[in-house]
C-alpha cells in the first residue's frame, strides 16, 4: 500500500514538473533562429536542397546529421517553425527520460520504480535550460538517447542477433548525432568487447563460443566502419584552442566542475566537485575488485553506461577548458553529468543489494545531497525570460533589415551580419520570415511618422507602487520618500510592435530614461499581438532631485525604429512637500 502510494506520488511529481517546465516553455518560445541555428542558411544547407553531403558534412567539430535531418523534415512540413522545434525538443527530452527510466528497470528491477523516480525531478531542474530554450540543442538529447538504446540492446541477458543489430544502430545514431556521441560510443565498443571475449572464453558449448564471437565481430564491423566515415574529410577547427591534456592541472579543474555542473554545483570549487565523481566511482571499484571482474550482465550494463558518461565529459573537457575554467558550468553540459545521477542510484543498488538498510540510507542520504546542491538552480527559470527577451529583441533587428532601414548586424541572435541568410530565409518563405511579413509591410511605410507624435498604446500602472486616481495631485513627502518610481507599459502602437525606449519627463524638460523591456503577458494578450511580450517599463526619479512645490511627470515613447517619439498629452500632477 504504501509502496503504492511512493509510486503515485512520485510519478505525480515528475508529471506535474515536467507539464509546468513545458508550459514555461511554451511561454516563452520565440519563432526565430538563434546562434549556430543560422548556420542552416548558408548557401551549402538548406538553401541548396537535401543531400546526403550536406547532411553529413562537419558543423564545428560535430556532425550533427539527426538533428539536420529534423530540421529538414520541420522546413517541410511547416516551414521550420522554430517553436515547433523547441517544443519538439523537450518532448525528445521526456523521452530521454522515460528511456533512462526503463534502463533502470530491466537491469536493476531491485531498485523499485519510485525511487528511480524520486529522482528524475532533478534532471527537469531548469539547470539545462539552454538545451531546452534552443532547438538546434536537440543533438544532446539524440546522443544521450542512442546512447541509452545502445547499451540496452546489447546487454541484454538473452544475447539475441536482434539486440546486436538494433544496438549498433543506435551506437550508429549517438555517434552521428554530435562528437560526445563517437567518443562515447567508441567506449562503449571497447567495453562491450571486453564483455563479449569474456563469455566466450567461459562459455562451455564450442558453438555459444563461436557465436559469442560471431556477434561481437559483426558489432565492431558495423560500429567501427561508421567510426571510420566519420573522420572522412574531417577537418580541426581553427578557431578552437589546443586541446587540454590529462596530465594537466587545467583538465582536472575543468573536468571536476563539469561533472559537479550535473549534480547541480554552479560554482567553480574543486574538491566539492571532484567529491561528486569519487560518489560515482566508488561502487563501481569496489564491485570490480570484489568480483574479480566476473560480473552479471546487468552490472556491465550500469557501469558501460557511467563509463560512457564521463568519457563524453572528459573529451569535452581536453576540448573547452583552454577556453576558460568558466565555461564548464555552461548550462548545455549539465545534461551529460545528470545522467550520472540516477546510474548512481543503480550502482550503489547493485554494490548494495544484499544490504537493505544500508541501501536505503544511502539513497536518502543521496537524496538529500541533491536536493541541496539543485536547491539554487530552480530560480533559472527566469533563464527563458532573458533568452525570449533578447531574441524578441532580435525581430526587430530583423525587421529593420526587410524594411531596407539598416544592416543586419543583430548580436543578440547572431555574431556576425546576417543579412545574406535573412535573403535565403525570403527565397525558402520559412515559417519566421512568414510571420513578420504584416510587419515588414508597415515599417515600409513612408518615413513622414518621424519626429513627434501623440498617439500610441501605453498605460501608468502604478506611481510608488499605488494605483493612480485620473485627476487627482499625488502628494509627495520628501521626509518619508526617497524616490518616486513608476510603472507600466508602452508600445508602437503604429508599427505594431515593441517601443524602442521609454523615458520619465518631468516638467516637460528633465528626461529620465526607465528601465524598458519587462515582461508584460497581459499586455500580449489582450492586445492580440505577442510581439507586446516585453512592453513593460520601470523608472524612478529621486525625490532630492525636486524643489518643493508642484510637479508633472509624462512619458516620452520612442518608436520602435528610432526614427522619432510619441509623446502623450497626460500628465500626472505630484505636490512635492
Amino acid at each position: 500500500m504504501l509502496r503504492t502510494l511512493a509510486l503515485r506520488l512520485a510519478l505525480l511529481s515528475c508529471l506535474s514538473l515536467y507539464a509546468i517546465h513545458f508550459i514555461i516553455l511554451q511561454g516563452y518560445a520565440v519563432n526565430i533562429p538563434y546562434w549556430d541555428e543560422w548556420d542552416a542558411l548558408n548557401p551549402n544547407q538548406l538553401p541548396a536542397g537535401f543531400s546526403l553531403r550536406w547532411l553529413f558534412s562537419q558543423h564545428n567539430e560535430h556532425r550533427i546529421v539527426t538533428t539536420r535531418l529534423f530540421t529538414w523534415v520541420l522546413y517541410r512540413l511547416n516551414g521550420w517553425n522554430l517553436v515547433t522545434h523547441q517544443t519538439i525538443n523537450f518532448l525528445l527530452y521526456g523521452v530521454l527520460l522515460v528511456v533512462v527510466i526503463l534502463f533502470a528497470r530491466k537491469f536493476v528491477p531491485q531498485v523499485k520504480a519510485w525511487v528511480v523516480l524520486s529522482f528524475t525531478p532533478f534532471m527537469l531542474s531548469p539547470i539545462n535550460w539552454e538545451n531546452h530554450f534552443w532547438g538546434f540543442q536537440m543533438q544532446f538529447h539524440f546522443s544521450l538517447l542512442f546512447l541509452i538504446a545502445t547499451i540496452y540492446f546489447w546487454y541484454e541477458e538473452e544475447q539475441r542477433w536482434s539486440g546486436m543489430f538494433l544496438g549498433s544502430a543506435m551506437a550508429i545514431l549517438s555517434i552521428y548525432s554530435m562528437s560526445s556521441g563517437l567518443i562515447s560510443s567508441f567506449v562503449c565498443l571497447f567495453i562491450f568487447g571486453l564483455f563479449k571475449l569474456l563469455r566466450a572464453r567461459s562459455a562451455s558449448p564450442p558453438q555459444d563460443r563461436k557465436r559469442e564471437l560471431q556477434q561481437l565481430l559483426v558489432v565492431v564491423g558495423l560500429v567501427g566502419m561508421a567510426m571510420a566515415l566519420w573522420f572522412v574529410d574531417y577537418r580541426a577547427v581553427a578557431t578552437h584552442p589546443s586541446l587540454a591534456l590529462p596530465y594537466t592541472p587545467l583538465f582536472w579543474s575543468y573536468f571536476a566542475n563539469i561533472i559537479g555542473l550535473g549534480f547541480g554545483l554552479d560554482g567553480l570549487a574543486f574538491l566539492p566537485n571532484l567529491f561528486c565523481l569519487a560518489i560515482v566511482l566508488a561502487p563501481i571499484a569496489w564491485m570490480v575488485w570484489q568480483r574479480k571482474g566476473r560480473l552479471p550482465n546487468s552490472s556491465w550494463a550500469v557501469y558501460a553506461a557511467v563509463a560512457c558518461i564521463v568519457a563524453a565529459l572528459s573529451v569535452i573537457t581536453m576540448g573547452r577548458a583552454n577556453f576558460g575554467p568558466e565555461q564548464a558550468k555552461a548550462s548545455r553540459y549539465s545534461e551529460i553529468g545528470m545522467m550520472l545521477i540516477p546510474l548512481t542510484v543503480l550502482a550503489y543498488s547493485i554494490a548494495l543489494q544484499n544490504r537493505d538498510r544500508l541501501r536505503a540510507l544511502f539513497l536518502m542520504a543521496f537524496w538529500v545531497f541533491c536536493f541541496f546542491t539543485f536547491e539554487n538552480n530552480w530560480r533559472e527559470f527566469s533563464q527563458y525570460e532573458v533568452a525570449a527577451k533578447q531574441r524578441t529583441r532580435g525581430i526587430l533587428c530583423i525587421e529593420k533589415y526587410y524594411a531596407r532601414k539598416e544592416d543586419a548586424v543583430c548580436p543578440s541572435l547572431y555574431p556576425e551580419p546576417i543579412g545574406r541568410k535573412l535573403d535565403e530565409a525570403q527565397k525558402l518563405n520559412l515559417s519566421f520570415y512568414r510571420n513578420m511579413q504584416q510587419y515588414v509591410v508597415l515599417s515600409q511605410e513612408p518615413a513622414t511618422r518621424s519626429g513627434v507624435e501623440l498617439k500610441t498604446l501605453y498605460y501608468i500602472d502604478l506611481l510608488n507602487g499605488q494605483l493612480l486616481s485620473k485627476g487627482a495631485t499625488v502628494v509627495i513627502n520628501r521626509q518619508m520618500t526617497r524616490e518616486i518610481s513608476l510603472t507600466g507599459w508602452a508600445v508602437d502602437a503604429n508599427s505594431e510592435s515593441e517601443a524602442a525606449d521609454v523615458y520619465i519627463v518631468v516638467d516637460g524638460q528633465t528626461e529620465i530614461p526607465a528601465t524598458y523591456g519587462l515582461a508584460r503577458p497581459d499586455v500580449a494578450e489582450v492586445h492580440k499581438n505577442p510581439r507586446y511580450r516585453f512592453s513593460g517599463f520601470s523608472g524612478s526619479i529621486p525625490t532630492a532631485s525636486l524643489v518643493p512645490g508642484r510637479h508633472t511627470l509624462s512619458l516620452k515613447i520612442q518608436k520602435t525604429f528610432r526614427n522619432g517619439y510619441y509623446e502623450p498629452e497626460e500628465k500626472i500632477e505630484i505636490d512635492v512637500r
